[in-house]
């Protein structure tokens, strides 16, 4: 999903720079309604993009909870297993 998201903002990306590269060509002056146009098509596009940057910080953020979350577990299991071993020494040594 994260590969296919992937080529689908590089192609983006491609399309952005090809039609910036369009609309140096062209005579604002003279040619308005295809300037206006092909700049309308650029900002809808660079919005996509935005779009895209903000899901692959989402994703980011939830991977990172995850891992604290896993690590805070993993931390909390090796307390305990700590903590019983230490209740059955003292144990242990009573009897």
């Amino acid at each position: 999903m994260i590969v296919q998201e992937n080529e689908q903002e590089a192609d983006l990306r491609r399309q952005l720079r090809d039609m910036q590269v369009e609309l140096k060509t062209i005579n604002m002056v003279d040619e308005f309604a295809r300037y206006a146009k092909l700049e309308r098509k650029i900002n809808r596009l660079k919005e996509e993009l935005s779009k895209f940057s903000e899901c692959l910080m989402c994703t980011a953020h939830s991977v990172a909870c995850a891992q604290v979350g896993f690590e805070s577990a993993q931390n909390a299991l090796m307390i305990h297993m700590d903590l019983n071993r230490h209740l059955c020494n003292l144990c242990c040594q009573c009897h």
